[in-house]
């Protein structure tokens, strides 16, 4: 199942090999993989039948992907869906809705997608507090990229806290 994923990745074009890409080829493997039952590979798998340009689309089969994914506590599910209905779908509550129970969920990404949501006023109002919050539990978890948010926001700050800019900055 292991290989399945990787070689699922690979013609993906994830290892640096882009001319050997073939996006027919990796959604195979992805689904003989998520069909044995490994969660990342659901991911990929639904991921890429709700938002590839390469294969032909299957959003009930995509969601049912990630929702099994979810189920077996791959949150990064969670920003799939939350991507498709950003992105797609241009329905920016229901990507939030996503967001929002993938960052409950602990996972960071969506953390830094729902703070950027608050942050921003989309699908939502805005919220700074909020957002500020959401990046604070995904610097904790350990995202680099939250650290730099957090850095840049107090920098924009009317008076800044260097010390803890710098920190956050280091951090990251």
């Amino acid at each position: 199942v292991p290989s399945m994923f990787l070689l699922g990745r690979f013609y993906d074009g994830q290892f640096g090999h882009a001319s050997l890409a073939d996006p027919k080829l990796a959604i195979g493997y992805f689904l003989k993989a998520a069909e044995k039952g490994d969660p990342g590979a659901m991911v990929a798998a639904g991921s890429r039948l709700l938002n590839s340009k390469d294969i032909e689309l299957d959003e009930k089969k995509g969601n049912m992907w990630l929702n099994k994914a979810i189920e077996k506590k791959e949150y990064s599910g969670y920003l799939a869906l939350g991507d498709y209905e950003e992105n797609t779908k241009k329905d920016l509550e229901a990507a939030l809705a996503h967001y929002t129970k993938g960052a409950e969920a602990g996972q960071p990404d969506c953390m830094i997608r729902a703070a950027d949501f608050h942050l921003n006023g989309k699908g939502t109002k805005k919220d700074a507090a909020k957002g500020v919050e959401y990046l604070e539990k995904a610097a904790a978890a350990g995202s680099s990229q939250a650290h730099l948010m957090l850095a840049a926001k107090i920098l924009e700050g009317e008076k800044p806290d260097l010390g803890i800019a710098y920190v956050h900055l280091l951090k990251a």
